[in-house]
């Protein structure tokens, strides 16, 4: 598990990341965003690793245990340093 950091316009949110990919990530949060908002992701896959920093849209959103949190789906549109994530994901497979 890793925690990150997911920015939309209304707040900074220090959350889980429950997968990523070179497209995209799927984040555990308690108040999910909306589809089609554009959300900021950034992480450290370990502690001595660059951060790593993406832009991307909600693709997808569903709700937690009886309304509370939920899960989204991120879709990258950017990313920042793409082999510092293409490492860690291949670290993960």
């Amino acid at each position: 598990d890793v925690r990150c950091w997911v920015t939309d316009e209304r707040a900074a949110c220090y959350v889980w990341l429950i997968d990523v990919g070179l497209g995209g990530a799927r984040v555990q949060m308690a108040a999910p965003p909306d589809v089609g908002d554009e959300v900021a992701v950034r992480f450290r896959p370990r502690a001595n690793d660059a951060e790593v920093q993406a832009v991307g849209t909600v693709v997808w959103r569903s709700a937690g245990f009886r309304g509370r949190g939920g899960v989204i789906g991120v879709q990258f549109a950017r990313v920042e340093d793409v082999p510092a994530l293409l490492a860690y994901v291949e670290h993960v497979a």
